[in-house]
């Protein structure tokens, strides 16, 4: 991606170019969420993930349109940009990828500071050897390497594998292997399950001079490292590629060897003479814009006669859809009649109920001899639907990616609930029924939102127009407000945590409420009801820290039957709970059940009648947590946690996604709700007693699913067998694990987490312990502590060597 010097300037003029005037005029996008931006010292990381949108060829302008602007906004000219693209499992044809890979080649030219393509994945698609001459192009004039290409599962034939692989065999910087710190490092190709005839062939030649293409096929061994994106196990003469399962796939040897001799050749050649990528790249020609439907409300223009002695000769009265013709004077004539109304003039909007001085101020503003009017009958457009064609450029909307769509749609809907109207989306054009004041603030609303998913759009809106028979609701001077029952409804779904899907800014409100009340029920954990894990051990300690005694008493062998979640608002806990619960888990919710206490009673019913329980609440804090490990220790059960670790800002997203979108303005700060919980938020330790997950993404989550499934059945199984003693082991050996019901799935030790549930227990013993030592119980009668304390080198600090000389603390380290 870096600047060629021998390139045509004028080459950077091209339609998919983010010029500058394109730049300054495109705002924030929707393409903008699918964007991370890291920053590093003179290193800005911009990784894109489109992966699985439904992406089309008619979406790659405003992509890469939308991607120049992100860069000229949020990202210093003068820094390095390393760029990372995932747009695999899309629909991209061989054309739309190779418009991808183009203009994202040019975006890196007309950078003044460095770019580079770092990891490029566009697997699963069906992009051919067009794309690969691109990719090609783009690795012969990016001057440092590209480490990862994903193009499995395509239809590259041995055009394309032969153009791309002599790139990087041939490259003018010699780039490949790149050099890392103390090792060299091929790149990562993957090449598999496309439609490459007699792949070893190819292959063979490429090795041959004047290639001379070394390769690694990345084998994956069964003991010892196997090669990687990132390493490779060679020793010496580093392979220029890494090529995972090449020999895989999909043609049936359509194309000879002699072919393949042929591309190779061609290849070379390419390489040798600097035209490496191939020729220009077809434009599609966008669609010429289609008239009025044919059921719509008959406009017409007509041009305005002003005499300067008898003026305009109109008699014009104030309505809502602009100013209707009571009377025309036959001088100096017009060609209009009574009953027709004027909707504007010279492109000034003068419906929508604009009152009789604003009215009169926009005709005045245009009003001259020749002007433009738009008018059309007024019993026409009275009390009718307003439909405003999208006029986006290329294809329709239904060839859009299937995100984007749904997306619009859903954003629209917030849009004609702030504006008082009902919407619909279709195919070309937007409907709009309600008021005329409302219909026309809606219709101003729509070309700053189409410009949000659109970016490319740049020619003039369309007037609008009014089809359908009339519709009562276009007749009220008022949005219809929702009765009392339905008011009562969603309420009442408020409180089941289940949001309709009309949710606007102001359910935010009601959302906000419901969480400031759970925590205010957490600052009050300590009711006596509850089964809460005293903060002090008591005077005489625990009774597991009797030296050899701690290990025997410390059953572990508990099943695990409760699932604890931890994160922010907006983290996804719901989500998962709702999947858990398809997987057999009671859900326990207190949006759904009101309070604490009657979560706690509801977790007892379900644990003592053999359930297993998903306690869906944030549980920032230690002592909130600590509500469930006691819940689990009168049931004699085991816990895991999961932490959903998702950015604050994230979350925020989130959660305006799901009442309304970022671009709309929001009616409330309810959001400030996630920062408080922010900040109450205690990082969950398996000290606290314990199995913990962290899910950083989706990939976490399924991985945790997945063992915590397992360790449920397993350990559920684990003691049956010990009730029973079926496994062979008598149980007042608590702590020796029978052997599981069934074998393990593949990739998951289940005894390092029996492991890490025996360490947790051990850990949650000691933090009490040290919890009772430093409590203002014991530490205002302990004289050793506090001369300890006291003590050079540093005041008001307790050296660790004085705790692990507690008798105490010193047992634990003797238990086996």
């Amino acid at each position: 991606m870096a600047a060629d010097p021998a390139e045509d300037p004028a080459e950077k003029s091209e339609a998919l170019d983010a010029s500058q005037e394109d730049v300054e005029r495109c705002l924030p996008s929707w393409w903008d969420r699918h964007c991370q931006l890291q920053h590093s010292y003179g290193t800005s990381i911009l990784s894109v993930r489109v992966k699985a949108l439904g992406l089309q060829e008619v979406d790659i302008p405003s992509l890469l349109l939308a991607l120049g602007a992100f860069c000229a906004r949020c990202i210093d000219p003068t820094v390095e940009l390393v760029f990372e693209l995932d747009a695999s499992e899309n629909d991209l044809s061989d054309e739309a990828g190779a418009l991808l890979v183009d203009g994202l080649h040019r975006m890196g030219q007309s950078r003044p500071g460095q770019a580079r393509l770092r990891v490029l994945k566009l697997h699963k698609n069906q992009v051919g050897d067009v794309t690969c001459e691109r990719i090609a192009a783009l690795i012969w004039h990016q001057k440092q390497a590209v480490e990862e290409i994903h193009l499995s599962h395509n239809e590259v034939r041995q055009k394309g594998m032969a153009a791309l692989l002599a790139a990087l065999a041939l490259h003018p910087e010699q780039a490949y292997p790149r050099a890392t710190p103390g090792e060299e490092v091929p790149c990562w190709v993957r090449l598999e399950h496309n439609q490459v005839s007699h792949p070893e062939y190819l292959l063979n030649l490429l090795g041959q001079n004047p290639t001379k293409l070394r390769i690694c096929l990345a084998p994956r061994r069964d003991r010892g490292p196997s090669c990687t994106s990132f390493r490779c196990q060679a020793v010496e003469n580093v392979a220029h590629v890494h090529l995972y399962c090449i020999d895989k796939q999909d043609d049936a040897q359509i194309e000879t060897k002699k072919h393949a001799q042929d591309m190779v050749q061609q290849a070379v050649a390419d390489c040798h003479q600097g035209r490496v990528g191939g020729g220009e790249l077809s434009r599609a020609i966008p669609p010429e814009p289609s008239g009025p439907p044919a059921d719509a409300a008959e406009c017409r223009l007509v041009e305005l006669n002003v005499d300067p002695d008898l003026g305009a000769g109109l008699y014009l009265s104030e309505g809502q859809y602009g100013f209707v013709v009571d009377d025309v004077d036959e001088k100096p004539g017009q060609q209009l009649s009574p009953g027709d109304v004027v909707l504007e003039i010279d492109g000034v909007q003068l419906w929508g109920d604009l009152g009789e001085e604003r009215l009169g101020e926009a005709f005045g503003s245009r009003f001259a001899d020749g002007a433009r009017l738009r008018v059309a009958r007024a019993d026409a457009v009275q009390g009718r639907p307003l439909w405003q064609p999208l006029s986006i450029p290329g294809a329709s909307l239904s060839s859009r990616c299937e995100g984007l769509r749904e997306s619009l749609d859903h954003d629209l809907t917030i849009m004609g609930q702030q504006c008082g109207v009902q919407t619909k989306l279709e195919d070309d054009g937007a409907w709009f029924r309600g008021p005329p004041q409302h219909q026309r603030w809606a219709a101003d609303e729509l070309p700053r939102l189409l410009a949000f998913y659109f970016p490319e759009a740049s020619l003039p809106f369309p007037s609008c127009h009014w089809r359908g028979d009339p519709d009562e609701t276009c007749n009220s001077t008022k949005p219809a407000e929702p009765s009392g029952e339905a008011a009562e409804k969603m309420l009442r779904e408020l409180r089941l945590g289940q949001l309709p899907p009309d949710a606007t800014f102001a359910d935010l409100a009601a959302w906000e409420k419901l969480l400031r009340g759970q925590w205010c029920e957490d600052d009050n954990i300590f009711d006596e009801d509850l089964p809460v894990e005293p903060l002090e051990a008591p005077d005489d300690g625990p009774d597991v820290f009797e030296g050899q005694a701690l290990a025997p008493q410390a059953d572990v062998s508990q099943p695990l039957r409760v699932l604890m979640l931890v994160g922010l608002p907006g983290s996804g806990k719901s989500t998962l709970a709702a999947r858990m619960q398809r997987l057999g888990w009671v859900v326990i919710n207190q949006d759904t059940l009101g309070d604490r206490r009657k979560c706690v009673a509801a977790a007892n019913d379900a644990l003592s009648g053999g359930q297993k329980v998903i306690i869906d609440r944030c549980n920032v804090t230690r002592l909130q947590r600590r509500v469930w490990l006691g819940v689990a220790d009168e049931n004699e059960a085991s816990v895991a946690c999961m932490w959903l670790d998702v950015p604050e800002e994230e979350c925020g997203d989130r959660v305006l996604r799901r009442f309304g979108h970022q671009t709309l303005p929001a009616s409330d700060s309810s959001l400030e709700v996630i920062s408080a919980f922010q900040d109450r938020m205690e990082v969950p330790v398996e000290a606290e007693g314990f199995i913990l997950w962290h899910a950083r993404d989706d990939g976490d989550v399924d991985e945790a699913v997945a063992e915590i499934q397992e360790l449920a059945e397993t350990s559920e199984a684990q003691a049956e067998a010990a009730e029973t003693g079926t496994a062979g082991y008598p149980r007042e050996h608590p702590q020796e694990y029978p052997r599981a019901a069934h074998e393990p799935r593949e990739g998951f030790t289940y005894k390092a987490v029996q492991r890490r549930g025996v360490r947790a227990l051990y850990l949650r013993t000691v933090r009490r312990q040290i919890e009772y030592y430093f409590s203002d119980k014991n530490l205002k009668q302990d004289w050793f502590f506090q001369e300890k304390i006291l003590e050079a080198p540093e005041p008001e600090w307790l050296e660790m060597r004085w705790i692990l000389s507690c008798p105490r603390i010193r047992d634990v380290h003797r238990c086996p």
